[in-house]
């Protein structure tokens, strides 16, 4: 099938495709790694001055770098670019004009993503994907050979994006006249402040993150929008032994090049004094991040769905978690905003990283148990009803 059908003649097995075990389980996963991910961005400030340089803090860092940073917000592009395909599919079966019901959605994204960056977290995502989500629907209709020239197009331009953002990392602050120790006790003293204090520097923070934000996730996540496109086309999801068929031989391989790009990524991020490291260990994150996240993906196949323990405990959690990934993604911001700001627990740049990141399985486990309640009763998740009211009018 080479282009998206959009009328209303719609093949049963498109039609069954709205609610994919696999799909829903990979939105599950991603929530863990987007959760570790950002947990270290709302205990301290984002301008990268943190007190906590001990032995432990040091090899937290570089686990985090390499086993979850780059690696969860392409999976769950992919999973958007693919999602996008199925709410084709759904809106022209219902009788709805597609683009009319992929702009809205995009715009109540967009309007969810402001208030979710201004009052709560300064590396929002969904302000992201509600622009590039228009990209996407540009693009929808192009040949598999064009795609592929965009595909690459993308990745060039992510790895020229990494390679700046290690360079930036390496100037000091004050080329950007900039003094980034004074801005962090700011910050720490605003946490602490009143309301109005508190939301004038998420504000702050949030326009000094985002043109990193531009650089970090829009051509990555671009590529993956564009990948998960294309895999939508192919129903790929719902046939996890091909993908598994089509990876058999180069695994190895895969392995091989994930140990050592991820291993140079974690380790630039922990020497940033290093021009050689900023810059190309930076760069190889491109290729980092894509790799371990194929395998992760292989791996969930291979234990779960191929063989005989397809259905179990464990999948049907991460799976309704899944289905309401946007509920539990502002769920997780709200959490983390009572643990660290002043009008909750206040642990706001007092907590080393290891103590952050043993945060991540409990904070995850609440998503991924009250998901499960929440699903018994209700077909969507809070928010996405609301923004499913909004979509469709």
């Amino acid at each position: 099938m080479s282009q998206i059908q959009t009328s209303h003649q719609i093949s049963s097995s498109q039609a069954s495709a709205a609610r994919l075990p696999l799909l829903d389980f990979l939105r599950g996963f991603s929530l863990l790694g987007i959760l570790a991910v950002n947990l270290p961005y709302f205990a301290e400030p984002p301008y990268g001055f943190s007190p906590f340089h001990s032995t432990n803090s040091e090899v937290t860092r570089f686990l985090l770098n390499f086993l979850f940073t780059g690696k969860f917000f392409i999976l769950f592009s992919f999973v958007f670019g693919y999602g996008f395909t199925i709410l084709l599919y759904s809106s022209a079966q219902k009788g709805y004009e597609a683009k009319r019901v992929f702009y809205r959605r995009l715009i109540g994204l967009f309007i969810l993503g402001i208030i979710h960056a201004h009052f709560l977290f300064s590396g929002d995502i969904l302000v992201t994907y509600s622009i590039l989500g228009f990209i996407l629907y540009q693009m929808k209709d192009l040949s598999d050979k064009t795609l592929f020239k965009w595909m690459g197009f993308f990745w060039v331009l992510s790895i020229l994006c990494y390679g700046i953002i290690g360079f930036l990392s390496y100037l000091p602050g004050e080329s950007y006249g900039l003094d980034y120790e004074s801005l962090t006790k700011e910050s720490i003293a605003n946490h602490f402040g009143t309301f109005y204090e508190l939301t004038v520097q998420k504000i702050k923070e949030y326009y000094f993150s985002f043109p990193f934000l531009i650089f970090y996730n829009w051509p990555s996540a671009l590529l993956m929008f564009l990948v998960g496109l294309m895999a939508g086309k192919r129903q790929l999801l719902s046939q996890p032994e091909k993908i598994w068929t089509y990876f058999q031989g180069k695994k190895r391989y895969l392995f091989i090049i994930a140990i050592i790009t991820n291993s140079c990524y974690a380790i630039s991020s922990l020497n940033q004094d290093s021009l050689f490291f900023g810059v190309f260990f930076s760069s190889l994150l491109s290729i980092a991040g894509i790799s371990l996240m194929i395998l992760y993906i292989l791996f969930w196949i291979r234990i779960f769905f191929l063989g005989s323990i397809k259905q179990n405990l464990f999948v049907t959690l991460l799976s309704r978690a899944g289905s309401m990934s946007l509920s539990n993604y502002l769920m997780q911001s709200i959490i983390c905003n009572w643990i660290f700001h002043g009008w909750g627990l206040g642990y706001f740049g007092k907590l080393e990283p290891e103590w952050v990141a043993f945060l991540i399985l409990p904070i995850y486990g609440f998503n991924l148990v009250f998901s499960y309640f929440w699903k018994k009763y209700f077909a969507l998740g809070p928010f996405e009803i609301l923004l499913r009211k909004w979509t469709y009018g």
